[in-house]
Parts: structure tokens; C-alpha cells; sequence
């Protein structure tokens, strides 16, 4: 699965095989994302509503930011194999592909905070629908309400550690992401208010 998503990068992206770092930085988000799929396996224990703790919207977070929409689709891929592979259950391979992908239009079309904001909460509102009827469907309906709680609160946190975690990874990486601009333009329109006053 690595040898084959870093095979399409160079064939999609063959720029990036010139910058090493971002190479780097593709391994370390499928090392993250295969340690992210161990998740479920470790809580679920009895309670299988637990899968769903697996974040993997924030490897679309971070793919689309840091990178482009269509590395984040390929990184996409390897999650929900690792997934697939660290749980052997459908349903959280299906939830981990969609959360993974979920993101990716939003975020990679954001201009302002607040879109930034709107993408964040969107893409969380998206793991509602999204638990419900994988847990209905593959579980019963007793999982249902655990479940969606679960991918709810997973489809928040996944927003906001992404956005902790970008400026980290820009910063490490030498990457110009959106939030990156956002900054520099907050702090351009700090400096011109403190000029006025």
C-alpha cells in the first residue's frame, strides 16, 4: 500500500520527488494514519460504537491543506486500507474512505476564517449521517446512538487537532498553507490598525 501511494505521488506530483521534505512529510501522515487505524482495535473492547473514534478526517485535513486536493484523495486510500486491515470490520472501513474524503472539497477552497470555520463544522456535521447509518446498517440499531455520538465527536476533534497541527507541520516542513496566509494577513491588518491608532 506505501510503495503503491508513493508511486502514484511521483506519477500525479513528480515536482514533489524534487523536494525531499515532501516526501518526508507524505510518509509521516501514512505513518500516522496506520498508527491512527490501530485506534479502534485498542477501545472497542465490547463496544464495537467505539470503531468509530478513528480519525481519519484529519489526514484529509492535512493532506488538502499541506499538500493539494488530489494527494489528499491518494492519501485517502492508504487510510482506509490500513483501516480495513487493523479492523477487518466493512463499516469502518467504508466510515474511515468517507471521513477521509469529506474534507477535502471544503478545505481546499477556503479563503477566510470563517470558511475555514464553516469547513470545519460542515465537515463534522457530515459524520452524523455518516455513523448513523453504518452503525444501523452493520450493527443494529441498539449502536446507533453511541455511534454517531462518537463520529460526531471524532469529526470535531479531527477538525481542530488538524488545525493545531497544520502551522506545526508548515513551520517544520517549510510549507505555505492557507492558514499560513491567513496569519500573515491577520497580522498585516494588526499592524495597520496599531499604525492608525
Amino acid at each position: 500500500v506505501v510503495l503503491l501511494a508513493l508511486f502514484y505521488l511521483w506519477r500525479m506530483r513528480p515536482a514533489y520527488w524534487q523536494q525531499t521534505k515532501l516526501v518526508a512529510l507524505f510518509g509521516l501522515l501514512m505513518v500516522l494514519a496506520a498508527l491512527s487505524a490501530r485506534i479502534p482495535e485498542l477501545v472497542t473492547r465490547d463496544r464495537v460504537e467505539l470503531g468509530f473514534l478513528v480519525p481519519a478526517a484529519l489526514f484529509g485535513y492535512l493532506a488538502a491543506s499541506l499538500f493539494d486536493s488530489r494527494v489528499a484523495l491518494l492519501l485517502a486510500v492508504p487510510v482506509t486500507v490500513f483501516t480495513a486491515l487493523a479492523t477487518s470490520d466493512p463499516a469502518l472501513a467504508i466510515y474511515a474512505a468517507v471521513a477521509a474524503v469529506a474534507p477535502i472539497p471544503l478545505v481546499s477552497s477556503v479563503s477566510s476564517r470563517f470558511q475555514l470555520g464553516v469547513a470545519v463544522a460542515v465537515s463534522a456535521a457530515i459524520h452524523i449521517p455518516l455513523a448513523f447509518t453504518l452503525s444501523w446498517y452493520f450493527y443494529g440499531s441498539d449502536s446507533i446512538t453511541l455511534s454517531t455520538a462518537f463520529g460526531l465527536a471524532v469529526g470535531v476533534a479531527s477538525g481542530v487537532v488538524a488545525l493545531g497541527m497544520m502551522p506545526f507541520l508548515a513551520n517544520l516542513f517549510g510549507i505555505t498553507t492557507t492558514q499560513t496566509l491567513l496569519d500573515l494577513t491577520d497580522m498585516d491588518a494588526g499592524a495597520a490598525l496599531e499604525a492608525e491608532v
